[in-house]
């Protein structure tokens, strides 16, 4: 089993309050229910396809780029404003991540992930697994 932990890095970003709303979004919809290390697992994702720039020039754009995370696909959750202590833990994670350079060691590279209760996607051929975390299964281009 691998461990996993959460290390605060000297990586920092530019981000507005616009980009950090939708990395919190992003972070509350795909990962709400799954422990805080799963969280920022999505908010690093998030960030290294920013890095790549396939996905788009701002945290917003990769987020809301078509058809990649599936809650973007439900107008009702795409248009409303989450509530309660799942979104507050995830407005924390997508600061810390955003202000306070915090990643996951090991998923450096990640920019793929899907759900262990869905059956593998077409892109998993050509992709390396990297770890499970939580219902998340994480993977980088090889």
């Amino acid at each position: 089993d691998i461990k996993v932990e959460v290390m605060k890095t000297g990586d920092r970003i530019n981000y507005t309050k616009a980009d950090e709303e939708c990395l919190a979004k992003n972070i509350y919809h795909e990962a709400g229910i799954e422990p805080t290390v799963g969280k920022f697992a999505v908010a690093q994702v998030t960030l290294n396809r920013l890095k790549k720039g396939t996905w788009g020039k701002n945290i917003c754009s990769v987020v809301y780029a078509p058809a990649q995370f599936s809650w973007t696909l439900y107008k009702s959750k795409r248009y409303s404003q989450p509530k309660g202590p799942l979104w507050a833990q995830s407005q924390q994670v997508a600061k810390a991540v955003l202000a306070k350079g915090y990643r996951v060691k090991g998923l450096e590279d990640s920019t793929l992930y899907h759900a262990d209760y869905i059956r593998d996607p077409v892109w998993v051929k050509g992709v390396a697994k990297i770890q499970q975390i939580g219902q998340h299964i994480f993977y980088k281009k090889t």
